[in-house]
């Protein structure tokens, strides 16, 4: 079985949420995954992150100034 390398993967919903709550690991961790391929989340994480907030205006810009 040949290794994932940059492949992209489905990035969990608990890093993007300590992510977007300003844990420097998970930010150096999407910046790092973002410069070699694609973010992708499943709909239940991006459902998870949403209900998360508190308002449109949170939810607007999530992970804008994070990644």
């Amino acid at each position: 079985m040949a290794a994932a390398g940059n492949a992209p993967g489905l990035t969990d919903s608990d890093i993007l949420i300590d992510a977007a709550r300003g844990f420097q690991a998970a930010v150096d961790f999407l910046a790092e995954q973002r410069a070699r391929a694609e973010v992708r989340i499943c709909v239940v994480s991006a459902m998870e992150l949403i209900a998360g907030c508190g308002n449109k205006a949170q939810s607007a810009g999530l992970l804008d100034d994070r990644v």
